[in-house]
């Protein structure tokens, strides 16, 4: 025996628990509500923290949380994240994590949520409001498709509109990028 069969079972053991992993991740994001933008993602470290127990999730969360509160020279990222770390605790001692995620995803989401106590995220929703703009930019520079969002220009088109100018403006402020 050399060895290999062991080899590929532990590959398979580890690309198996990645899927399950990832796909708790995403329901996590519909359960809770929170998009996929850096203020997202952090609040749903913020959750999963809470309702699985390892500090590095709530250090990351809270490190993109001061970046965002940065940018927005504003403390509200700092009420979301501390509400994110509500819901994700009211979840977690209902005792979500104790549920195969399986379970519940062919249940109807309210109920889900009604079973877990995942209330809605007053103060994400608030902030995801009055940054929409710049979650357009970005969600069309990374060509993640949005309701909301307009199409931007073809290269064809060239980008030299006023609207145009206007998105160059965020994306500097987004990435910290100093003007010309």
């Amino acid at each position: 025996e050399d060895g290999s069969t062991f080899i590929g079972a532990t590959d398979e053991m580890r690309a198996n628990i990645s899927r399950h992993g990832f796909l708790f991740h995403d329901l996590l994001h519909v359960l809770f509500r929170y998009d996929t933008s850096p203020m997202g993602e952090a609040c749903i470290q913020a959750v999963t923290n809470k309702i699985v127990g390892h500090f590095a999730m709530k250090y990351v969360g809270f490190i993109v949380m001061c970046r965002i509160a940065y940018r927005t020279k504003s403390w509200a990222p700092f009420k979301v994240y501390r509400e994110a770390l509500k819901l994700g605790k009211q979840a977690a001692d209902k005792g979500l994590m104790m549920h195969g995620h399986l379970d519940y995803l062919e249940m109807d989401i309210a109920e889900v949520r009604k079973m877990f106590n995942i209330g809605v995220p007053v103060e994400y929703k608030k902030f995801a409001e009055q940054h929409a703009e710049e979650n357009n930019i970005l969600r069309r520079l990374f060509w993640i498709k949005s309701p909301t969002a307009k199409q931007g220009p073809t290269i064809e088109q060239g980008a030299d509109t006023e609207q145009d100018s206007a998105e160059n403006n965020i994306l500097r402020k987004v990435f910290w990028i100093k003007s010309p």
